[in-house]
């Protein structure tokens, strides 16, 4: 069996900037800080592999933005250069809410953080992170894996509309235990 662990939210480091709004602040410098504090809270969670959610918390929920995977470990690809950016970019839009990191952690069959991750896992539970996730937020930042989420409609299961659903809709919901 596969197993995966949840872990967070991590709050990612903010500072005003010259017009007094908070905003990411994702130096060098706040991102060792960062390790630091995840590693208090889940020693050697940084060098795990897995899935990882960007999100904003507002209150008690969280909105996620962008999904990633992490074949090598969290602490190398969830902070990566084009990672923050597309962070920053959301924070741009979003303005309010704190930013988040929540980690979905492979384990080994004795419970302790997986080194290595196979490609075609990663990418099964990276869609289905995306899927959930993009039903809770039509404009999540993810591009790859997206293209048919976004496209297909099948009534009852992708891309439910408004209105009242179809009897085939209500079938297939029923049968996939759905609703």
């Amino acid at each position: 069996m596969m197993k995966y662990e949840v872990f967070g939210p991590f709050c990612l480091p903010r500072a005003k900037n010259a017009h007094g709004n908070l905003t990411l602040n994702l130096s060098i410098h706040t991102i060792k800080k960062f390790w630091v504090e995840v590693e208090k809270r889940h020693q050697d969670l940084s060098n795990a592999v897995g899935c990882y959610i960007f999100g904003v918390e507002h209150g008690k929920t969280i909105n996620p933005w962008y999904i990633g995977q992490a074949k090598k470990n969290f602490k190398d690809e969830c902070l990566a250069d084009h990672k923050r950016d597309k962070y920053r970019t959301v924070m741009d839009d979003v303005r309010r809410g704190k930013p988040v990191l929540i980690f979905v952690a492979r384990l080994t069959d004795t419970g302790k953080f997986k080194g290595k991750l196979a490609k075609d896992e990663a990418k099964f539970v990276e869609n289905k992170l995306i899927h959930s996730a993009l039903i809770l937020n039509p404009s999540l930042k993810n591009v790859r894996s997206t293209k048919f989420l976004h496209e297909v409609q099948v009534p009852g299961f992708l891309q439910i509309g408004p209105g009242q659903p179809s009897e085939g809709a209500k079938l297939l919901k029923k049968t996939l235990g759905l609703g």
